[in-house]
């Protein structure tokens, strides 16, 4: 008796065909790989599987290579035009600058930070030397001392 079974042309489930642009295009905007997933209509690990054997690494490295490739240079351009805000021609400005996002990205980028370590070294401050204030900050001071009184 002959065994069942056996190849038949054109048997079994075809391969899904990836668009690996459009994957890269779902990186552009930080989607995770489950979403792409999702939006595929596959199992995570089938895009885990076929990343494997055409582009020959895992796909949570091909994720974070989309995302830092092409996510985080779009998301600091963007911010960085927040930030910054946008002139017309004439200097007036199209969109004012958004002050939170610079004072964010001064923190980030810049080491800046809201709060000033002034010490002595342990002595204290027992005298001020004027002398050394230039006349704009000494009237300062006085309208200050003024104005509380």
């Amino acid at each position: 008796m002959k065994p069942k079974g056996g190849k038949r042309e054109g048997a079994g489930r075809k391969p899904i065909q990836f668009d690996w642009e459009s994957i890269d295009t779902l990186l552009m905007i930080a989607c995770t790989g489950e979403e792409i997933a999702s939006v595929l209509g596959v199992d995570y690990k089938t895009i885990e599987r076929r990343c494997q054997s055409e582009k020959g690494i895992d796909f949570g490295e091909y994720i974070k290579n989309g995302i830092n490739k092409n996510f985080k240079p779009s998301l600091r351009r963007t911010q960085r035009m927040v930030a910054l805000g946008k002139l017309n021609d004439d200097g007036s400005w199209l969109e004012k600058p958004n002050v939170t996002m610079l004072i964010w990205l001064g923190k980030q980028y810049l080491g800046q930070s809201d709060k000033s370590d002034i010490t002595t070294g342990g002595d204290k401050i027992t005298e001020i030397d004027y002398s050394k204030l230039s006349e704009a900050t000494l009237k300062e001071i006085v309208n200050a001392k003024h104005s509380k009184d």
